[in-house]
């Protein structure tokens, strides 16, 4: 899925290009949270979903959704 949110995909196209210490300050920038990303969530009771929100050939803006009990190995 490839979000159509302005805020997304500003923050998309910087984060591609910034560096790892840089994370926290962009997502304050930018004003993600949970209310933002929650028209995007969705769950399983299976197992952990993985949502793509953005992607190009350099980065990829994933958002992981797990219930209670699930779990994901290290990335």
């Amino acid at each position: 899925m490839i979000t159509n949110n302005k805020t997304i995909n500003a923050f998309f196209n910087e984060l591609c290009k910034t560096t790892y210490a840089n994370f926290s300050d962009l997502i304050e920038k930018h004003k993600i949270n949970q209310d933002l990303l929650i028209n995007y969530a969705s769950w399983s009771t299976d197992k952990y979903k993985r949502i793509c929100l953005q992607k190009n050939e350099d980065c990829e803006l994933i958002l992981i959704c797990w219930l209670d009990q699930q779990e994901t190995a290290i990335h």
